[in-house]
């Protein structure tokens, strides 16, 4: 069962390759008369508006006011506000702290420190909610201007930004990091903005359907051990009761299993 689980993650960084090296919308190009050699090479700074994190002095957090992410909330994709969360009190915030740090809705969230040689950073997380939330250190936050916000998404997620993104790794024996300056300076393929939103819509397909049968996968990997149990548990005499009136175990165990 793992190995079906980790070819998912194969296909899935098989598809991204395709997705920015121009292969997967080979066929629309050629519908639409446009050429590959229109892509351009283009910094992130120039398509997106970045921002580094603010180092907030750990003795401010409370246990209200506005929330500081942090790069314990932000996991292989996901916003998780409920992982240790700290919050500062805005009336003693500086406003212009307050306004630089704010994160706004619809921007996508990079973090830059983790376990050296071990890829657990460069996460890209898309905020999609309009709540009050605060850009801690040690993460980047990427506004997309002229550029479809997925896209950008998408090719963060990609192993070829991923491969990148590490070769300038730094940092000691056990934490890595990786600079903001160096990734807002990272060129990445820019076709037209009617490609990237075509890229977005095929992504968005096949990923799902990805995803569908991962999670089918997991659900039949759980029915499994479910049995085991069962199983374990019935020769251990431990599905059967005094009570005469009940099924015997092995009928029970039956049609546990059917």
């Amino acid at each position: 069962m793992q190995s079906a689980l980790d070819s998912f993650e194969t296909r899935k960084a098989s598809i991204l390759h395709k997705a920015f090296t121009g292969e997967l919308t080979a066929k629309w190009r050629e519908e639409h008369g446009v050429k590959l050699e229109g892509w351009e090479k283009r910094k992130i700074n120039s398509v997106a508006k970045t921002q580094a994190g603010y180092a907030f002095d750990s003795k401010l957090f409370s246990a209200d006011g506005i929330q500081v992410v942090r790069m314990g909330n932000l996991f292989n994709g996901l916003l998780d506000l409920s992982r240790n969360p700290v919050f500062v009190n805005e009336n003693i915030l500086d406003a212009v702290i307050t306004e630089k740090f704010c994160i706004k809705r619809g921007s996508i969230l990079l973090t830059l420190t983790g376990t050296k040689y071990k890829r657990d950073y460069g996460y890209a997380v898309l905020i999609s909610e309009d709540i009050p939330l605060l850009l801690n250190q040690r993460i980047l936050s990427l506004c997309p201007d002229k550029i479809a916000t997925n896209y950008l998404l998408y090719y963060l997620r990609s192993d070829q930004f991923r491969d990148i993104f590490f070769s300038n790794e730094t940092g000691g024996v056990n934490q890595g990091n990786v600079s903001s300056k160096f990734v807002e300076n990272i060129e990445m393929p820019f076709p037209s903005l009617h490609e990237q939103q075509e890229i977005v819509r095929i992504l968005d397909s096949l990923l799902e359907s990805e995803s569908k049968a991962k999670e089918l996968c997991d659900t039949i990997d759980k029915i499994d051990l479910m049995k085991k149990s069962i199983l374990a548990r019935a020769f251990r005499g431990e599905l059967s009761t005094n009570n005469p009136g009940e099924e015997s175990a092995v009928e029970l165990l039956r049609k546990i299993l059917a």
